[in-house]
């Protein structure tokens, strides 16, 4: 079977890290940016009249090789863990759209845009203080205030998401860059 991060691993994936220095990125389904780490470690010295340290940290230099022969299954994986996600996030959808035909009967234009009882209920309930699809939120139709009856509340529970890990990310990108 043909696989194209293969392909792009053996013809042009050496020649695209090595001129431009920049490590492999991508955007997975979900939205999220994924940027590979990998760069060279340099070493510095550290001369005290008592001894000399020796401390690694990473360059500006990508690790060619590395970035490389990593490509294929971070982006492999990535894409199970998107999908991953997105069935479980229509699984969840799907358990929800029953309960409520369940509890409001098949009109669904007699249904609420959210009912905050049930959506707990399929979600698995509050566990930490948190809602499946609504982080900290504690009240999950607030969350929904505003919004256009047009609105599915799929598309809101994975934009939710979505955000949510954009957020984490951010805050652990923003981590990162301090302690450089």
């Amino acid at each position: 079977m043909w696989d194209p991060s293969r392909e792009w691993t053996k013809l042009g994936g050496k020649a695209v890290i090595a001129v431009k220095n920049n490590p492999v990125q991508w955007t997975t389904p979900l939205g999220l940016p994924v940027v590979q780490p990998y760069r060279k470690l340099g070493r510095h010295l550290i001369k005290t009249s008592l001894q000399v340290l020796t401390l690694q940290r990473e360059t500006d230099k990508v690790m060619v090789k590395r970035q490389r022969t990593a490509f294929p299954p971070n982006f492999v994986h990535s894409l199970d863990g998107s999908y991953m996600m997105m069935t479980t996030i229509a699984c969840k959808e799907e358990a929800y759209e029953s309960a409520m035909v369940a509890k409001f009967g098949d009109d669904t234009s007699c249904h609420p845009l959210l009912d905050n009882e049930t959506w707990c209920d399929v979600s698995g309930g509050v566990k930490k203080g948190r809602i499946y699809g609504f982080g900290s939120v504690s009240d999950p139709a607030s969350f929904l205030e505003g919004t256009s009856s047009t609105i599915t509340s799929q598309e809101v529970v994975y934009e939710r998401v979505r955000n949510e890990m954009r957020g984490e990310m951010d805050a652990k990108a923003a981590e990162m860059e301090a302690k450089h």
